[in-house]
């Protein structure tokens, strides 16, 4: 046998051998449709009867009948496979141009993504920097003039520049979180009225804020009305996550007011049945004609509770039949809607609103403000509480967002009701800060009687608010002592100074090591491990020689049951998933604002040191 022919007839055997070894190395090809399957077969046995043809001719015996058998197959299968495959070539080619049209598409799509991804991102550097320059602006000419009398004022301009930061990454961390899955609910009793009245008190806020001098017209009204009603049945208490549920209301009040120059915004609350809210598109379009009202004038924003809808009169004259769920009681889903007279959104865009980084242009974020993510927050968030968003919109008229979020009947005593006078007592403009939560523990009357000296109430305010209430510890020396442990001396610093502005003493530590020296010590001292000196410890994860994890792992391993609180600034779930792992009670992020700082010890010194908590408020 020549060489060339010994080349081809190995090229010929070898082709079809590689097709069955990819069939069975590959399952997924099993799943393509029937008819190409069959004409890869046919087309495998094709070429491999060719070459056992020409190995036969080139042995001498191309007038065997071996060799005419195996030719009249040859021709049998060709033959099979040109006639096969005349009326799939159509579709075959049809199915490769759709192919390809699509990976087109994909590929446009995803450039396309990138580019607005890109776009926020500068948007996102540039609002970062902004209020960076004004910290540190501000803080170098606080230094060369120290006794300014306009201090209160620069340091005023300090916080609201960080506080415009720290929502920018939450926003970002958010949506992160909530697009890979890995964002959990926090659900406990809360006082939705309450909540409720945080995010109108922010709205009204805002409103002032963006509308600056120009908040009445020419007939003395307000510019933009705005106007609240919770529905009677909707209830006091629930079980839910109360940060997330007031992050919905916020992020659907601050979409209204960024896109209405004038007339009114209407925030209402109230219940409806399960059933029907799961029937309800997550996108719906009106016509002009369904959003058809007019209005006289801007409504006042003194407008009663009892102030009925301009808008769908029809629909709001409707009376739920019944507010739980029929196949279970414990559950209420929140109706939140807030409907404006702002520009509107045309039909073609409805269906990208939900999305993130969905401005294309870097001067959208210029115009409207914001990083763009808060309706995508809010649609991943409905979702999360099985519940759902739907809009209604016209172009010039307005539009009407309608959220339902379904929340759990408050698991406390029904004889338990918040006072009237129990209030909101923080002031943010278009803030995301989680409100106070009831410390753990309250899980019966008998607890709540036993821990009243540890909640913070403020009384009921209007115009003007106090600040963030505080709850202040009275301690003997030396009784309950919170450990302190970072590597980084001006983070100890300023936690210490903190929890000394709250009545506690404070010991530091500059690694894990030190910090299991410093709870061993501790530990000795009283000869009780159940009741160690140190009461609560704030753990940062990345230090030198030892980290949070392992002096948290190690701590436990002592048979130390303190509280331990993770403080990181690396806000990813792979880092709060290792340090719970570890043990630690309770995870955060810097930075931890003063209150919430305050509430965390009020929740767990609490549970060991009841009796020494007071109560202060601070205005």
């Amino acid at each position: 046998m020549r060489t060339d022919d010994f080349i081809v007839t190995i090229a010929y055997f070898s082709i079809p051998i590689q097709i069955l070894v990819s069939l069975y190395r590959y399952p997924r090809l099993h799943s393509m449709p029937w008819t190409i399957l069959v004409l890869v077969i046919l087309f495998a046995l094709f070429v491999f009867l060719c070459g056992a043809g020409h190995l036969l001719k080139c042995l001498g015996m191309g007038e065997t009948k071996a060799f005419i058998v195996v030719n009249a197959i040859t021709a049998i299968i060709s033959l099979s496979t040109a006639l096969y495959l005349l009326p799939i070539t159509p579709f075959l080619m049809s199915s490769l141009d759709h192919n390809i049209q699509e990976l087109v598409k994909l590929n446009e799509e995803t450039e396309d993504s990138k580019r607005k991804l890109m776009t926020f991102m500068a948007f996102l550097c540039h609002e970062i920097r902004n209020p960076l320059f004004i910290i540190t602006s501000t803080i170098s000419f606080l230094e060369e003039n120290p006794d300014d009398i306009e201090a209160s004022g620069s340091m005023s301009l300090i916080k609201q520049s960080a506080d415009l930061m720290l929502r920018l990454v939450n926003d970002v961390l958010d949506i992160s979180r909530l697009e890979s899955g890995k964002l959990e609910l926090e659900k406990h009793d809360f006082d939705l009225h309450q909540t409720i009245e945080g995010a109108t008190t922010s709205a009204r806020a805002h409103i002032r804020e963006r509308h600056g001098k120009n908040t009445e017209g020419d007939n003395g009204e307000p510019v933009v009305g705005f106007r609240s009603h919770v529905d009677p049945e909707v209830p006091r208490l629930v079980h839910g996550d109360q940060v997330r549920v007031l992050q919905v209301c916020l992020n659907l009040l601050s979409n209204a007011v960024k896109f209405t120059e004038s007339g009114f915004i209407d925030f209402r609350v109230s219940v409806c049945d399960y059933e029907d809210s799961l029937l309800n598109d997550h996108i719906s379009d009106c016509s002009s004609t369904a959003m058809d009202f007019v209005m006289s004038s801007a409504p006042s924003e003194d407008v009663t509770d009892d102030a009925t809808l301009l808008l769908d009169e029809a629909e709001s004259g409707k009376k739920d039949k019944s507010r739980r769920s029929l196949s279970n009681p414990d559950l209420t889903v929140l109706k939140i809607r807030v409907e404006d007279t702002g520009c509107g959104i045309p039909a073609e865009q409805t269906s990208r609103i939900f999305r993130p980084y969905c401005m294309a242009k870097l001067s959208e974020y210029r115009q409207y403000g914001g990083t763009g993510l808060g309706l995508a927050i809010v649609s991943k968030l409905a979702s999360i509480m099985n519940g759902s968003i739907t809009v209604r919109s016209s172009v010039g008229i307005g539009s009407v967002f309608e959220a339902y979020l379904v929340v759990e009947r408050a698991s406390l005593s029904a004889s338990f009701e918040m006072s009237d006078n129990i209030s909101l007592s923080s002031t943010s403009i278009e803030a995301l800060d989680p409100l106070p939560q009831l410390p753990t523990g309250f899980s019966n009357s008998q607890h709540i009687e036993s821990s009243q000296n540890v909640i913070r109430v403020a009384p009921k305010r209007s115009a003007s608010l106090p600040r963030m209430t505080i709850t202040k510890f009275d301690y003997p020396t030396g009784e309950a002592v919170v450990l302190v442990v970072d590597d980084n001396s001006m983070n100890r610093k300023l936690l210490t100074r903190m929890l000394k502005s709250f009545g506690l003493e404070c010991q530091e530590a500059c690694n894990g090591q030190e910090a299991i020296d410093v709870m061993l010590r501790s530990r000795n001292k009283t000869g009780d491990k159940r009741d160690p000196q140190i009461v609560f410890v704030l753990m940062d994860l990345s230090m030198p020689v030892m980290g949070g994890c392992e002096a948290t792992r190690l701590i436990r391993q002592y048979g130390m049951e303190v509280p331990i609180m993770a403080l990181t600034a690396a806000a990813i779930e792979e880092g709060r998933e290792g340090a719970m792992a570890a043990g630690v009670t309770d995870f955060g992020t810097k930075p931890i604002l003063r209150d919430e700082l305050n509430l965390k010890c009020v929740r767990f010194i609490s549970q060991t040191h009841p009796p020494y908590a007071k109560l202060e408020l601070l205005t």
